[in-house]
Formats: C-alpha cells, sequence, structure tokens
C-alpha cells in the first residue's frame, strides 16, 4: 500500500533539510583567531649570503631593511599549511601560497609579516615580489632587476640602485623616493605614484613608463631621457625635472608643469587644463596647439583655440585639449 504525503510530512522534511543545511554552515563557517590558529614565526635569524629574492605572498606586509649582515624575520598565523622558507645556491624563497584554504573566517587582530635584512653594499642579480594584500617597504638594496606586484595595499621604495624596475599595483599607493633607476614601468589602476629625487643631473633615466587608471600623479626632482606618462582620471603635477621627450595622454584632470626643463612635449588631454612653466625661452619652441573648448596663452600672447608657431626653434611642444585652457610661461635659465 502506498503511502501518501501530507502537509505535516511535508513541513517535517524541510525543517530536517533546513537543520542539516544549518549544521553543515556552522561547520564551514568556523571563526579562526589567534589563539585557536598555527603560528609561523622567527625572531631576528642570520641567514647564508643571498643574490635573489624571490617573495610570493597573499597575506602579509613585507620588507627589505639595510642592515650589516643577512637576517630574515617573520611571523604568520595560518590554518592550513605552513609558509615555506628556503635558502639555497644564494637565493632566498618564501612562500605562504595554500596556508588558508578553507571556507571559514578569521578574526586576526596582529599582521603577518616577513622582513629582509641585507648589507647596503650586496649586489643583487634580481628581486621579485609578488603579493595579493598587504603593504610593502624596500629600501637600500642594489639590484639589476626589481620586479614588483601588490594587489591591494601601500608601497615605498627607498634609497635603492636598479637598472630595471617593473611595478604592478591594482589598488594602492606608490611611492618611489631617493633612488637611482635606469628603466622604470609603473602601473597602478587604482591609487596615485609620487616619485621624488630620482638620478641626477650626471646620471639620467634612460626611461619611465607610467600608465593609471584612477589616481593621482606627482613627479619631482627627476632626470629622464624619455617619459610617458598615461592616466585616466587625476591630476597630474610634473616639478623641477629635466626631461628629454614627454608624452602624455589624459582623460580627465589637469595637467601642470612647473620650472621644469625639456626638448619635446607631446600631450592629449580631454577634460582639463594644461599649465607649463618652462625654463628656457619661449623662442626655443615650436608650437602646434589646440583647445576644441578652451582658451590658449603662449607667453604674453592669446590664441583662440589653437596656435600654429615656428620661429625655427630647435623644440617642440604640441598639446591637444578637448575642453580646457592652455597656458604656457617660460623662465630664463
Amino acid at each position: 500500500m502506498k503511502k501518501k504525503l501530507t502537509a505535516l510530512s511535508c513541513v517535517s522534511l524541510l525543517v530536517l533539510m533546513l537543520s542539516g543545511c544549518s549544521k553543515g554552515n556552522n561547520m564551514t563557517n568556523k571563526m579562526y583567531t589567534e589563539e585557536t590558529m598555527n603560528h609561523f614565526y622567527s625572531d631576528k635569524i642570520a641567514i647564508d649570503d643571498i643574490s635573489k629574492i624571490e617573495i610570493e605572498s597573499n597575506y602579509a606586509d613585507f620588507e627589505i631593511i639595510a642592515s650589516d649582515a643577512y637576517y630574515v624575520e617573520y611571523s604568520y598565523y595560518y590554518i592550513n599549511n605552513e609558509p615555506k622558507l628556503t635558502v639555497n645556491d644564494h637565493t632566498l624563497t618564501f612562500s605562504d601560497y595554500g596556508m588558508n584554504t578553507g571556507n571559514y573566517s578569521i578574526n586576526q587582530k596582529e599582521k603577518n609579516y616577513f622582513k629582509v635584512y641585507v648589507p647596503t653594499t650586496n649586489e643583487f642579480e634580481s628581486v621579485s615580489i609578488n603579493k595579493s594584500s598587504g603593504d610593502c617597504n624596500i629600501g637600500t638594496i642594489i639590484t639589476d632587476q626589481l620586479s614588483l606586484t601588490n594587489h591591494y595595499g601601500d608601497t615605498i621604495v627607498a634609497n635603492c640602485q636598479v637598472n630595471k624596475m617593473e611595478t604592478d599595483i591594482a589598488s594602492g599607493n606608490i611611492g618611489i623616493k631617493n633612488c637611482k633607476i635606469q628603466n622604470l614601468s609603473i602601473k597602478n589602476a587604482y591609487g596615485g605614484v609620487e616619485l621624488d629625487s630620482i638620478n641626477d643631473s650626471l646620471r639620467w633615466m634612460d626611461s619611465l613608463e607610467v600608465k593609471m587608471s584612477s589616481g593621482n600623479l606627482e613627479l619631482s626632482n627627476l632626470f629622464c631621457k624619455e617619459m610617458e606618462l598615461d592616466n585616466s582620471y587625476g591630476t597630474n603635477e610634473i616639478e623641477n625635472c629635466a626631461i628629454g621627450k614627454l608624452e602624455g595622454e589624459f582623460d580627465s584632470g589637469d595637467v601642470t608643469l612647473s620650472h621644469t626643463l625639456t626638448d619635446d612635449i607631446s600631450m592629449d588631454n580631454s577634460y582639463g587644463n594644461i599649465n607649463l612653466n618652462l625654463i628656457g625661452r619661449e623662442a626655443d619652441y615650436r608650437f602646434d596647439i589646440k583647445s576644441d573648448y578652451g582658451s590658449v596663452k603662449i607667453g604674453d600672447s592669446t590664441y583662440e583655440g589653437s596656435a600654429l608657431i615656428d620661429r625655427g626653434g630647435k623644440k617642440s611642444i604640441e598639446l591637444k585639449v578637448s575642453s580646457g585652457d592652455v597656458e604656457i610661461s617660460f623662465e630664463e635659465q
């Protein structure tokens, strides 16, 4: 004889199903704290000499610190797999991938961190840092190559000598100060870029490339042969710089150059003003300037929307603005 499924039995079945789901969720959503997690840590300890650094990190702050010898110091709270640290064949390798891989919650008050101490006179072959979350502070190193990826966190590089440096930031500010860098490439999706005191009059950078989606750009005291700037949304300020060739692509934001020496400028700006205060004479430049909706002023002269001037100068300025004013002034060396 077949049994009938009554309304009461349906309700009972639904209650059992919800109860089972609730128990399952409680199991997968367990809350972990420092007291219930594993701890991978060490005070400052000596390591062998190294010429390469390779870092893969998901959840930690990272630092390179000037020292008298080679050391590491670290503190990691984890649930699943212990982070891996090795020093082999003059290469320091560290990875925390896989340390937290379950469906659970973490309430951690103390930050994870990894610190590397290196002598200021050591010359590295390469330094590679790939981080998902956390701040990054790199100070006083000499290296041929520096590759730095930081998805979420601020980044500071100071007092370094680098032949080739590449950075890729998803969200966070990056500041580079008091460095000697020959070739520098910066990508930053959401955050500001600040460069100060890069190279000098005796040793110019070969190239600087900056590509930004949203954030303010500040450059000061730079010496660069070729510079390429691309910023979608944000203000752009260049002060007290020497630039051989400058190319800029800007969508929305003012562009300001002050007390800057340059031979060749080419810029497009969709929505924003361009204000140039250049070291040199007006007669040294050729001008090709157009503003669809805005005024153009060169020195003491004002033009209606565009200016095409060639007095035989060896330097050139080419500017295109969709909506915004252009003003160019000069100061003698």
